[in-house]
């Protein structure tokens, strides 16, 4: 026996109504100037970190951010125009009571910059050693740098 036609309701993807959908285009994000964002940064010695800005301009490719903690040699803030992949949003808060797991993937704040990593062990007085995803080297923190 034949399956029924794919019947597909109002604002879906489909030639007619009638029928498999349509390849769908990926969306890019939308953003507008002031949004807090996080820029992915890229370079030796990077990689794997993100860093707090601003959105400045907008255009149909790229994104103009000014860096939140990053100056220039005259002391006014870093600005750069990025792809739209190398951003998003500020993440929120942890919660009062969470607690990183050891094995559990978190981001840390180390040299300003938000890095991405493993939690290797948990001690009372060291605190959280954190091992970075990208790179061979560790740092132990503490809790309010995760």
């Amino acid at each position: 026996e034949a399956a029924p036609p794919l019947l597909l309701g109002p604002g879906v993807d489909g030639a007619d109504g009638v029928g498999p959908p349509r390849k769908r285009k990926r969306r890019k994000p939308v953003w507008l100037p002031q949004d807090r964002v996080e820029v992915q940064w890229k370079g030796k010695g990077f990689r794997g970190s993100w860093a707090l800005a601003e959105v400045e301009e907008v255009n149909s490719h790229q994104v103009k951010v000014i860096f939140a903690e990053f100056v220039d040699e005259q002391g006014e803030s870093l600005t750069e125009w990025v792809p739209n992949h190398r951003l998003r949003l500020v993440p929120a808060p942890h919660t009062p009571e969470w607690r990183p797991v050891v094995g559990g993937v978190v981001e840390a704040r180390s040299n300003d910059l938000w890095w991405e990593g493993r939690i290797e062990r948990c001690d009372a007085i060291k605190g959280y050693l954190f091992t970075y995803e990208n790179h061979r080297s560790w740092i132990w923190l503490p809790l309010e740098g995760l």
